[in-house]
């Protein structure tokens, strides 16, 4: 390992120990300190389900107070460490309750993840994309069996936020033509998991997905941490 690279490995490490220290580490459920969700309160939050959308498949309950408070902990305060808490959670769902979907019978390569991008605008307002930051830590688990793909997938148009438009017609209509594949053969006869943190009415993984359809692939599964 070259210096830089020690060098940049230590200021990490420093800096999250400074992060750490200011702002400590604390449940989302009962405050405990040391852990954003502590083994007592995992156990009382239903996972592997479909919530909402039967099209769709969420592993949790988004109206669960604390399934959205780590969903407003990661998108809003950029606890990148709660990813890794979806990720697990989004794993062990896929392995369970997914695999009589015979996503595993995939023969061109490794299951291709695609997470919902952000428009250019927002991410710079952001910092990161939080369905990026799970979709990485998914695929880190099994880099065996998925592949991320986060340049394919684009977002052409900076729509308001999903939030602000109440109706799922105008949700619809909000983002027509917001997401385009740079490179369509890539796509072909793949198997996509489409991943995003939250559906609510399933606008935006449908337009995506519309998209990527558009590639011919063999199949898009459409996943998120939290629905309904």
């Amino acid at each position: 390992m070259s210096l830089a690279q020690n060098i940049k490995i230590s200021l990490a490490r420093i800096l999250h120990t400074i992060h750490d220290s200011l702002f400590p580490r604390r449940c989302a459920g009962c405050r405990a300190k040391g852990t954003y969700l502590c083994d007592l309160c995992l156990v009382g939050i239903p996972r592997r389900g479909n919530y909402g959308d039967k099209a769709i498949f969420s592993v949790a309950p988004y109206n669960h107070p604390i399934v959205r408070q780590l969903v407003w902990l990661l998108k809003y305060r950029g606890v990148r460490d709660i990813a890794k808490i979806f990720a697990d959670w989004l794993y062990e769902a896929i392995l369970e309750d997914l695999a009589e979907t015979a996503i595993y019978r995939e023969q061109r390569g490794k299951i291709i993840v695609i997470p919902i991008p952000l428009s250019k605008k927002r991410l710079r307002e952001r910092g990161f994309n939080q369905a990026e930051a799970i979709a990485r830590n998914l695929t880190e688990m099994d880099p065996k069996l998925f592949r991320l793909e986060t340049n394919n997938l684009i977002r052409i148009k900076n729509t308001p936020t999903q939030v602000s438009v109440k109706n799922r017609t105008d949700r619809l209509n909000n983002l027509t033509g917001a997401f385009n594949v740079i490179n369509r053969k890539a796509l072909r006869g793949r198997t996509i998991i489409l991943l995003d943190d939250v559906a609510t009415t399933g606008a935006t993984l449908e337009e995506a997905a519309k998209a990527l359809a558009r590639g011919k692939p063999r199949r898009v599964i459409k996943v998120t941490v939290a629905g309904g």
